[in-house]
């Protein structure tokens, strides 16, 4: 009995003094950042004490902490991975220390997480083949003591998501499974052991393609040449590389030029191809070729043939100047957009070209907005702009209802632009998003609910008719829904139930 009472003794006094660590997970623009893996690191101890996920608000909770040294960090993937305190102290991979004693209250956080850059490539081996299984290394020269690393897949490609803007020297090696560590020589970018000939890869907000070579670069089989009206050399063009299979034309490359406006193709079997500039810096436009049918891929691309033993090809490109639109975000029911409304969006034209079938897209890059009005440039007169993504505030207190093109209401997404109007306006109508809030009964075993709308007007595309979601601990949640009547139901069972939501409106049902 008196041992009993010292162990819960021990026990009092190790509850009370234990603290709280809470925080919240967010990203430049302040916007809570739901679904990062957040690591509580014990400072002396080594190892992560525990780790946890942020919610859908961005928060995160270590409760039971006992006095001493930690340090918290957040990760996800498309973010660079960061601790707490390092954006400020400038330190990367360290950041500050929070200390915990009994008489310090409980610690709350925020995490400033940055999006990360983008790189992806193909390794390939001394005989031109794709090196599977083997690891890519990338170093910034300034901060040495920073260091990334990738894993090649069965194809020998690669593909990277959250490194830090910045520069890199990109290499590679072979790894024996064998021995369980990397092996060989250390090939760098574009494809040499010596580091005095590699080249530096910039890494910001346009994704970075870079293939290495062991063994040195072959001989170039195309060559793609990017260039103005004028005859000046466009840099950080996108182009797609297709080959013609079977039955559909299979990706064979993505191909971006440099400053010379030129781009190499390494490894191209003998086929038909086509080429087509996917992405331009603006205000430059998507190639096009007004002689040929608009059904036709020499519309929008340029087809070629390789036959074995032939010299490079030459595909060339000559772009101009597109035409400018700008918009504005409107409230429905007239009043002020919301302040500071963090959205972007892409504008892709994905033609209906006969006999081409994948995934032909010209992008337009994406107007990041801080006043609610935006403006995109280098697009096409008379071509079919679709609006794919809106990327806002998790919980999408505003959705969009509507869109006006010149002052005239679309019917669905679609937006075709005319060449002749003097001034191109587009108006994104907000309305502010509704919330249904369910509880599955007992008897239920449902992990889904699926919201379908029955009646209400928001653009398909973006808001398709049928929503789904998680159940969790029986209960569920739909946001961000423009006004209308749903019809709720969960897997598993036969029961639904219609509601109505208002927008702002959170209304609770049980199924």
């Amino acid at each position: 009995m008196i041992a009993a009472i010292a162990f819960f003794g021990i026990f009092a006094v190790a509850s009370a003094l234990a603290q709280t660590i809470s925080g919240t997970v967010v990203d430049l623009q302040k916007i809570p950042i739901p679904g990062a893996t957040v690591s509580l690191v014990v400072e002396m101890g080594g190892c992560p004490s525990t780790v946890t996920t942020s919610g859908s608000n961005g928060r995160f909770e270590f409760s039971g902490a006992q006095p001493g040294r930690y340090r918290v960090k957040a990760a996800k993937i498309g973010y660079v991975t960061q601790e707490f305190g390092e954006k400020e102290k400038r330190t990367p991979g360290f950041g500050a220390t929070i200390l915990l004693t009994p008489s310090t209250p409980n610690a709350d956080i925020k995490i400033v997480l940055l999006a990360g850059s983008e790189i992806r490539g193909t390794v390939y081996d001394e005989q031109g083949r794709p090196l599977a299984g083997g690891y890519v290394f990338f170093k910034d020269p300034d901060r040495p003591s920073q260091s990334f690393s990738a894993r090649t897949n069965g194809s020998g490609g690669y593909h990277v998501t959250d490194l830090p803007p910045g520069k890199f020297y990109v290499s590679a090696r072979r790894f024996s499974e064998q021995a369980n560590q990397v092996v060989g020589d250390l090939w760098y970018y574009p494809g040499t052991t010596d580091k005095n000939l590699a080249s530096l890869v910039t890494l910001s907000e346009n994704p970075a393609f870079v293939d290495i070579h062991f063994g040195g670069l072959e001989r170039a089989a195309g060559i793609v040449q990017v260039r103005t009206e004028q005859g000046l050399p466009v840099a950080r063009a996108e182009v797609a590389v297709r080959k013609r299979g079977q039955t559909y034309w299979e990706h064979h490359d993505t191909l971006r030029t440099g400053a010379d406006g030129r781009a190499e193709i390494r490894k191209l079997p003998p086929g038909e191809y086509c080429a087509f500039i996917m992405k331009l810096p603006p205000p430059l436009a998507s190639w096009r070729n007004p002689a040929a049918e608009a059904t036709s891929a020499d519309r929008y691309g340029k087809q070629f043939r390789v036959e074995t033993g032939d010299g490079p090809v030459s595909i060339d490109f000559a772009v101009g100047s597109g035409i400018e639109l700008a918009g504005r975000f409107v409230m429905r029911d007239g009043g002020p957009p919301p302040p500071g409304h963090g959205i972007s969006f892409d504008l892709l034209s994905t033609p209906d070209v006969a006999e081409f079938t994948g995934s032909m897209s010209f992008q337009v890059p994406p107007a990041r907005l801080d006043d609610g009005s935006f403006a995109f440039q280098g697009l096409v007169p008379e071509e079919r702009y679709t609006l794919r993504e809106f990327q806002r505030d998790h919980l999408k207190t505003f959705v969009t209802v509507g869109i006006r093109l010149n002052g005239a209401s679309l019917r669905g997404d679609d937006i075709v632009i005319p060449a002749r109007a003097a001034a191109q306006t587009l108006e994104v109508v907000l309305d502010r998003g509704g919330v249904i809030s369910g509880v599955v009964s007992s008897d239920t075993h449902a992990r889904s609910a699926k919201a379908r709308r029955v009646a209400g007007d928001a653009p398909a595309a973006i808001y398709p008719e049928n929503t789904t979601t998680e159940v969790v601990n029986g209960r569920f949640v739909f946001r961000g829904l423009p006004a209308g009547t749903y019809v709720i139901s969960v897997a598993g069972s036969e029961r639904s139930q219609a509601t109505e939501v208002k927008a702002g409106e959170v209304v609770e049902i049980e199924l």
